[in-house]
């Protein structure tokens, strides 16, 4: 296994943890009345509860990134950046939701 295959498995495995947490923290918020910004995440929640809809949209960003990881097995270095790009924006974007629980 070359290093960039390695750090292509590691980023995969800290993105689907990354989807981990947000899913915990956006079931925390919800659950003291936060509501969803996204239009198609809170359409899935009525319609397939709470649980289901947050379910399926983390399933579903799982999926995206386990084929980038898959497809990059050709482009190794774009792959590499792909999942570098979606682990800041889930970290940044998981941070702030807990920093808006905290102070708000």
């Amino acid at each position: 296994m070359t290093d960039i295959q390695e750090k292509n498995r590691y980023l995969l495995i800290l993105n689907l943890l990354l989807q981990l947490l947000d899913g915990s923290v956006s079931y925390g918020l919800f659950s003291l009345g936060g509501v969803e910004a996204g239009s198609s995440v809170n359409a899935a929640m009525e319609s397939w509860r709470f649980l289901g809809g947050v379910l399926y949209y983390k399933a579903l960003a799982g999926a995206l990134l386990l084929s980038i990881y898959l497809l990059g097995s050709r482009r190794e270095a774009m792959a590499a950046n792909a999942l570098t790009i979606t682990a800041s924006v889930y970290s940044c974007y998981t941070a702030a939701a807990v920093m808006r629980f905290w102070y708000c």
